[in-house]
């Protein structure tokens, strides 16, 4: 009888190994899973913000921005019209705090998005009319789960007399 016991004893000691181990590699598994996850976010993240830069620097050379947003694969979101109040400073000492001379007369402001596998692009345009041309502003930002994730700004001026 006693070899019986000692062999009972041996199995409950042999399934509670086994059962420490089974806990161990589910807290691994966890580990592992949780590290390719912010991995692929990481990467998406990169991937997102160099093809922003591709893009600010597309917009920057451009003749027009909208055109060279609809030749990337954007798509047109929207567009609203900015009154003269809301553009530019509303008096001289923002102007001179400000950097800008004049206050524009009126802008629009249009969004563009490009949906990708994890994040979305939007660039969000807007034009200022100037006394001597007009400023070109363009916001670009990535955005994962409603969550915005950076934005570049590519601001350029460009003279009557550039076109």
């Amino acid at each position: 009888m006693r070899s019986g016991n000692h062999t009972n004893a041996l199995l409950i000691e042999l399934a509670v190994v086994i059962f420490f181990f089974m806990i161990g590699a589910v807290i691994v598994m966890q580990v592992f899973g949780k590290s390719f996850e912010l991995s692929h976010e990481a990467e998406a993240g990169t991937k997102a913000l160099a093809e922003a830069q591709s893009i600010a620097d597309e917009l920057y050379a451009g003749a027009q921005m909208d055109e060279v947003l609809a030749e990337l694969g954007f798509v047109e979101g929207g567009q609203e019209t900015i009154e003269e109040g809301d553009a530019g400073p509303a008096s001289d000492a923002e102007a001179a705090e400000d950097g800008s001379a004049m206050k524009a007369e009126e802008s629009s402001r249009e969004t563009w998005l490009l949906e990708k596998d994890v994040y979305t692009i939007r660039v969000e345009l807007s034009r200022e009319e100037r006394p001597a041309g007009h400023m070109d502003k363009a916001g670009i930002s990535a955005v994962r789960d409603g969550e915005e994730l950076f934005t570049i700004p590519c601001i350029r001026y460009v003279g009557d007399t550039d076109e």
